[in-house]
């Protein structure tokens, strides 16, 4: 189970990274025990390199276990780019 302060270090580092420029934030929700984000990457940077780093930035300074791999869904069409951020909103559900 994650605590507050874990949630809370997760949406600032995700801030960040938009902030920054490392990704763009377009969902993200906080799970107990996972993420799901909805994000698109500069065409400079890949979303290997990019997810990687942010996995092993939170997984050091806010003390997670870090999953080794993540499964992403790369958006081809119109269709799926309002199919994906419906499935995820309705995850907890």
């Amino acid at each position: 189970m994650l605590s507050s302060a874990c949630a809370h270090g997760l949406i600032e580092s995700a801030a960040f990274y938009h902030q920054t420029h490392r990704w763009f934030t377009r969902l993200f929700l906080i799970m107990p025990d996972h993420v799901h984000a909805f994000l698109a990457f500069p065409s400079d940077e890949g979303m290997q390199k990019v997810l990687s780093d942010w996995k092993r930035y939170t997984a050091r300074t806010l003390k997670l276990e870090r999953q080794r791999d993540f499964f992403d869904h790369r958006l081809r069409s119109e269709e799926k780019e309002s199919l994906v951020p419906n499935y995820i909103r309705e995850n907890p559900v």
